[in-house]
């Protein structure tokens, strides 16, 4: 930043957010599928009429929905990311990692420091709840990358094992079942979130290619003979166990099988990127130290009887990479 003007950009971009949290929070989008005027919403939601015609005219201001003339409506955008009648909804991802990820006392942790030193990231954060609200989040180009990833490396009718390991609500693993119907799949999560894969699978009738196991994987047993392991974002807090998990990792992989690294790229400064940084700052600020560097990790990888596969990447916030046991 080199002006003013760029600092006093940050105040109202920070305001443009404060928008968006209230607007999920008044669950205004869900009344604007299709053109509506404020005073109907007012009457519906039992709201202000005048200050929620303020409140939506701010709201078209910044892009969020349109106006024409006295009626409002969601953007195609906004109808299918932030209407909670849309199947595609993140509303409740965005507002639960705005309360994860707080840095509204950050102020008090720089004086005084964390309460402790925190072994265990489960003991920070609600896991099965991110799991759960961020699940339609990996419809939104994940679940169509590791499709189309595998349909480069196996037929349709193939027969191979995968491991979905820290998968959270196990979507990426049950997309691959869907697709791939010879395919069977693990879905490796901590008891915590365990139950929720477990959910999926029954509602989703696909217990005949799909199972669970229970655990820490960087302490336990992570099963064997896969043909294909999934880490999506997971070894990024492996820290002092990493070269024990990526030893497993091959050791649990058959000859020749595939290892598929999700990181958030943190950088060995700890300065980049942005996103990273600031986002497990609130973590980190009460006493984790499990965030590793990108670079620690693809060397424990390759250190590992690892040798990277070239992959067509895609432009988003994290690195992505494809490895071969050798």
């Amino acid at each position: 930043m080199n002006t003013m003007m760029d600092y006093y950009k940050k105040l109202h971009d920070y305001k443009e957010i404060q928008l968006l949290i209230a607007a999920l929070n008044l669950k205004v989008f869900s009344y604007m599928e299709e053109a509506i005027t404020a005073k109907q919403i007012a009457e519906k939601l039992n709201y202000n009429s005048r200050n929620l015609a303020l409140f939506l005219d701010a709201l078209a201001s910044i892009g969020l929905i349109e106006k024409s003339k006295n009626v409002y409506k969601n953007t195609a955008a906004s109808n299918k990311m932030l209407n909670e009648n849309s199947e595609l909804y993140i509303g409740d991802g965005i507002l639960f990692k705005k309360t994860m990820m707080s840095l509204d006392d950050v102020e008090n942790k720089v004086k005084d420091g964390p309460a402790t030193n925190l072994k265990d990231g489960a003991e920070l954060y609600d896991f099965y709840e991110l799991a759960r609200v961020t699940r339609n989040e990996m419809y939104y180009g994940r679940v169509q990358e590791i499709i189309n990833l595998l349909s480069n490396l196996y037929n349709k009718d193939d027969h191979f094992k995968l491991l979905d390991l820290g998968g959270g609500s196990g979507t990426l693993a049950l997309e691959v079942a869907k697709h791939f119907k010879n395919s069977r799949v693990v879905v490796f999560e901590h008891e915590i979130v365990a139950k929720l894969p477990q959910q999926l699978i029954k509602e989703e009738n696909l217990s005949k290619q799909a199972d669970v196991m229970i655990g820490d994987f960087n302490k336990d047993d992570i099963g064997n003979n896969y043909d294909f392991i999934i880490a999506a974002g997971i070894m990024d807090f492996a820290s002092q166990y990493l070269d024990n998990v990526t030893c497993k990792l091959n050791k649990s992989l058959n000859s020749n099988g595939y290892l598929y690294v999700i990181t958030h790229g943190v950088s060995q400064d700890y300065l980049s990127p942005t996103q990273s940084i600031i986002g497990w700052l609130s973590g980190r600020l009460a006493g984790s130290d499990l965030l590793c560097d990108e670079k620690t990790i693809l060397a424990s990888i390759l250190n590992n009887d690892f040798k990277e596969i070239n992959m067509p990447s895609t432009k988003d916030r994290f690195n992505k990479y494809l490895f071969q046991k050798q």
